[in-house]
């Protein structure tokens, strides 16, 4: 009220519900059962004749695919969206955009009724690209903020952080899964060696049998989700920071010919990320597996100060890291062939 900011009316109980259903029940729901109905499709057209057997699985991959592809209409849809209305705002989005070269269907307002401080870019290609920002975003920050945050968004498009980071956690997937390959294998040339009737009933012809071998194969996938997601979860922070790398480089106003980032630069993205964090009320200390805590962003954007545009070790090292990534996919693959 001091601020004049815009006052929100509490939500009823029904439109609290409503909106809670759309935005956490549907989000998963729609896509499962749209998967559930293109599977079950191809299930009765195989069993009917119409399609033969040996590409249903080809048509579920693409079934698959689809909906992934097709998910920001679906989201555009299911969440309280609309265009984001004409005025300064929207223009200097646009601008942003175009400068960036950054194709995108629509600037959607995600209506959260001034709950929620948020922005995010759904879309891997353009036609199906949306660039969402809350209600409350465009209420309570100011406009270098509000810059500053659609600058990350458009970070994440730029630096093509989506399709690489499917491609690092498949490729880093494999690569775990052929490790666990050669552990089994460690494993049963190690039960060859030792007398049968020490490990009867559990052993069976140098392998596993009956709960031993469910056991063994639990432990196995246990042990590389444990190895998986501190790796993923590393690559997927530095992906994060990276966007605020590239939206600190946007906000740069220095001479053209130094391109060093400015203090002022790195101060109004840490303030974009402080006024979020204070805003929604999460702690600034508190860690994030895939984004890592709003302290330790801040810390890095104000060590950048003073860096040359071109010279953030971050943009050096993600191409390593996503290289390293799909190098070690090729591997297993090569693993698995000459075994």
């Amino acid at each position: 009220l001091d601020d004049g900011q815009r006052i929100w009316p509490i939500l009823t109980r029904a439109q609290y519900l409503i909106n809670q259903i759309r935005h956490q029940l549907l989000l998963m729901l729609v896509p499962l059962l749209t998967l559930l109905a293109w599977s079950q499709l191809v299930d009765q057209l195989v069993a009917t004749g119409y399609l033969p057997t040996a590409i249903s699985g080809g048509l579920l991959a693409v079934g698959g695919m689809g909906v992934f592809v097709l998910s920001p209409l679906i989201i555009r849809y299911l969440w309280d969206t609309q265009p984001m209305p004409d005025g300064e705002i929207r223009h200097m989005l646009l601008e942003l955009c175009q400068r960036h070269q950054v194709k995108v269907r629509e600037l959607l307002l995600w209506r959260t009724y001034g709950g929620l401080i948020n922005g995010a870019v759904m879309g891997l290609v353009s036609p199906l690209r949306y660039i969402l920002l809350t209600d409350g975003l465009l209420d309570q920050l100011p406009p270098k903020h509000v810059e500053a945050v659609m600058a990350h968004e458009l970070g994440h498009v730029r630096r093509r952080h989506m399709p690489w980071m499917i491609a690092c956690a498949i490729g880093l997937l494999m690569g775990v899964m052929a490790m666990m390959d050669l552990v089994a294998s460690g494993i049963f040339a190690l039960i060859e060696q030792v007398s049968a009737d020490a490990l009867s009933p559990w052993v069976t012809d140098g392998q596993f049998t009956g709960s031993a071998d469910e056991l063994f194969g639990s432990g196995l996938m246990l042990i590389g989700m444990i190895v998986w997601m501190p790796a993923f979860g590393f690559l997927s922070r530095r992906i994060e920071r990276q966007a605020d790398t590239f939206a600190v480089q946007h906000l740069t106003q220095n001479d053209a010919a130094q391109r060093i980032i400015t203090v002022e630069a790195a101060d109004t993205m840490a303030g974009a990320l402080a006024n979020v964090a204070r805003l929604n009320n999460v702690a600034p200390t508190r860690r994030s597996w895939r984004h890592g805590s709003i302290q330790w962003r801040i810390d890095y954007l104000r060590s950048l100060a003073g860096t040359p545009v071109d010279q953030c070790a971050v943009d050096r090292l993600l191409p390593r890291l996503r290289w390293g990534c799909i190098a070690l996919g090729l591997a297993a693959v090569m693993l698995w062939t000459v075994g």
